[in-house]
């Protein structure tokens, strides 16, 4: 399986890691079948936004709530069931990462603007 490390720094993107992108795409949407979010190649889209809110405590109106709600309409339409599945996938990490490092700095920024008012 690639890690999360893989996937942000695209390391599943490299040719030669074609058979195991199929591979990792297959078992996430075996996962996804079992938790009941997703049914071949269609997603229950009221239930990944429940499964997430349940597994997250992440809200309708939050950030993160919308990165999913983003990636789900990016995705919607592939229609191969295991690349639907790794693109869904890869979309909620990156955008997770992308909110997480955006909230990071700027909290960041407002320890530095404490620390100069010291």
């Amino acid at each position: 399986m690639f890690s999360i490390t893989d996937i942000l720094e695209n390391k599943h993107t490299q040719s030669e890691n074609q058979e195991k992108l199929k591979k990792n795409g297959c078992v996430l949407q075996c996962l996804l079948q079992k938790e009941g979010v997703m049914q071949e190649a269609e997603y229950d889209e009221e239930k990944i936004r429940s499964s997430f809110t349940k597994k997250t405590n992440v809200k309708p109106g939050e950030e993160m709530f919308e990165a999913l709600n983003n990636c789900i309409n990016e995705t919607k339409n592939l229609t191969e069931k295991c690349e639907k599945s790794l693109a869904l996938t890869e979309c909620v990490i990156k955008a997770e990462e992308r909110i997480f490092n955006i909230h990071k700095l700027k909290h960041k920024e407002h320890e530095d603007e404490n620390k100069s008012e010291k």
